[in-house]
């Protein structure tokens, strides 16, 4: 019986997860998927997302004082969240007052 590219890499990532850890935290992993959804949504165009994710994750770095936001672990997920709700309100605000 033949396996998948995709078994294989599975079984690798499962194994490799076994001695070392997960390579990101899984609540980063979903605060981060999260992060995108609202910038594509906000910024549907192809390149301006991007930048936005990019100004978030730099709040983020400098609320918790990491260097690589990959390597943020579960229990900076909670702190890093409230940064990103507070960017959120803050925009909302924003863009609230310049209808007005």
């Amino acid at each position: 019986m033949a396996m998948t590219e995709e078994r294989v890499r599975e079984i690798f990532r499962e194994e490799y997860e076994k001695q070392f850890g997960p390579k990101t935290s899984p609540e980063w992993t979903k605060l981060r998927k999260e992060i995108i959804d609202y910038c594509k949504q906000e910024r549907p165009e192809s390149t301006k997302w991007y930048n936005l994710q990019q100004q978030i994750y730099t709040v983020i770095r400098a609320t918790l004082g990491i260097h690589r936001i990959d390597k943020m672990t579960d229990e900076e997920v909670p702190q890093a969240r409230k940064a990103f709700e507070f960017i959120k309100r803050q925009r909302e605000e924003v863009n609230n007052d310049e209808i007005s």
